[in-house]
């Protein structure tokens, strides 16, 4: 095929080209799950939607403990040399250890099903399915490696969207959607991955190589748990201890946060390998810049978004939900504040995953899941209302995290977040946030026009800046390789 001659899937970029593939490909991957979620909506109904996205984000959820943290060492040991046998070994371990634990976990977790449109009976259908979602981060996890970012995009859309719509197009039953979900991805990933990996030997050396994979893996298993832990344990706190129309408020919240996810998920995807290869050639001398000019743009686009979102609040909640109580908008204003302790922690994981085989993660993180329950019951010991006792043990955890994972770069890299430029326009920004509402409320502007006109005037305003400022921090971006 013409198109896999021209190697295009193997194509090796810039890390500022990498970035903003993943960044595009993420827009495209929310656009194609919004358009499955309405197919099945209508085609189905609700209560199958609800079914299959508790059958997906449980899957989901699990792969990368099902994998071992694979999905985290082979990009990382794999960018190094690019020694194919990092991809024979990790092919080895989930034969050896992901399926088997597919099996068991499936067999303990069936009655999880019960009583839905899903036939509870259909043990292999849940079992294919699983090991599509598997094989797909595993495939990326290989292109990943290979720092064949393009390829990896590619194969993720695919997976996430585009064999999903088709599958719920052509075929009726649920229960036959999944299997042929979960066959069309294995056989599609199967090919993918032994395509970039020139094949699949098995031989004695690679048990070096599982080893290493298994032992990397498993010292971040901790802080998958944790993270899972600090984005839901908050909700099912808030669930037991006040209303369904707080928790809703709660989780919409979250949601907001974690659509900084599209400015973190691509910096991170390309910093592991990245920071790995760098480091394996001792190439390191401009990694700590480039890394602090990476956190620097997140957190000026956090902390302008935190305000943005306290001031929009109100708006925001009646835009989306249809209705914004002050409670309601005390807790998106108040939850918010955890964003840029959220994205320090997220730019900081890969590179701190690719300069030590340590877990130094899941001692981040676990400390923060600590604190997030200390606090928590310190606050309800000494009579602080349940639901600020929450949100204020959950920007406390993050802001552990954060700190935690900042101070653990420093062991590694000189990382520099703070100078008198980097504060002037995070300041200039935030003036300018300030006073435009202001001014908008002042000759009556809608607060809806407003805020969008803030947003575009202050993103016009700040890419200007970045092409032409000589400003250190804006200097990092422009000159990422």
């Amino acid at each position: 095929m013409k198109w896999l001659k021209q190697n295009w899937l193997k194509k090796q970029l810039t890390i500022k080209s990498d970035i903003l593939v993943v960044f595009i490909n993420g827009l495209i991957v929310m656009g194609g799950v919004f358009i499955l979620n309405g197919l099945i909506a209508r085609l189905y109904g609700l209560s199958i939607l609800g079914e299959f996205l508790l059958l997906k984000r449980t899957v989901v959820a699990g792969a990368a403990i099902v994998l071992v943290g694979a999905n985290l060492g082979l990009p990382n040991y794999l960018s190094r040399g690019f020694q194919r046998s990092y991809g024979d070994a990790a092919m080895l371990l989930f034969i050896s250890i992901s399926l088997p634990l597919m099996l068991l976990t499936l067999i303990i977790s069936k009655s999880i099903f019960t009583g839905g449109s899903i036939d509870q009976n259909s043990f292999w259908i849940y079992l294919v399915y699983a090991c599509g979602i598997c094989l797909q981060f595993l495939t990326y996890a290989l292109f990943r490696g290979y720092m064949n970012i393009i390829g990896a995009s590619i194969f993720q859309l695919v997976g996430t969207a585009i064999i999903p719509i088709f599958c719920f197009l052509f075929f009726d039953r649920i229960g036959e959607v999944l299997l042929y979900i979960g066959g069309s991805s294995i056989i599609l990933m199967l090919f993918a991955y032994i395509w970039r990996n020139a094949g699949i030997k098995i031989t004695i050396d690679i048990i070096r190589d599982y080893k290493k994979l298994l032992t990397y893996g498993f010292q971040r298993i901790p802080s998958i748990l944790s993270q899972f832990i600090l984005l839901a344990g908050v909700p099912i706190l808030v669930a037991k201890i006040s209303s369904l129309d707080n928790v809703a408020y709660f989780n919409s919240s979250l949601s907001l946060l974690r659509l900084s996810l599209l400015v973190i998920n691509p910096v991170g995807i390309v910093l592991l390998p990245t920071v790995a290869r760098r480091m394996a050639k001792g190439k390191t001398e401009r990694l700590g810049s480039e890394i602090s000019g990476l956190i620097q743009i997140g957190l000026f686009v956090s902390i302008l978004s935190c305000l943005w979102l306290f001031i929009y609040a109100r708006v925001i909640l009646q835009l989306w939900l249809g209705v914004a109580e002050d409670l309601g908008i005390f807790i998106l204003r108040f939850t918010i504040l955890a964003f840029p302790f959220y994205t320090i922690a997220g730019i900081a994981r890969s590179p701190i995953d690719a300069a030590s085989e340590k877990g130094y993660n899941s001692l981040i993180y676990g400390a923060a899941v600590f604190v997030l329950i200390v606090s928590f019951l310190s606050g309800r010991l000494i009579g602080v209302d349940s639901l600020i006792s929450a949100i204020g043990s959950f920007n406390l955890a993050y802001l552990v995290a954060g700190a935690g994972s900042f101070i653990v770069l420093k062991r590694f890299f000189t990382i520099k977040l703070w100078d008198y430029i980097f504060f002037r326009d995070l300041l200039v920004g935030l003036l300018l946030l300030v006073i435009g509402s202001l001014f908008g409320r002042q000759i009556g502007i809608p607060d809806l026009v407003s805020g969008i006109s803030i947003i575009f005037m202050v993103s016009v305003l700040f890419l200007y800046h970045l092409k032409t400022s000589n400003s250190t921090w804006l200097y990092r971006l422009r000159s990422l390789e």
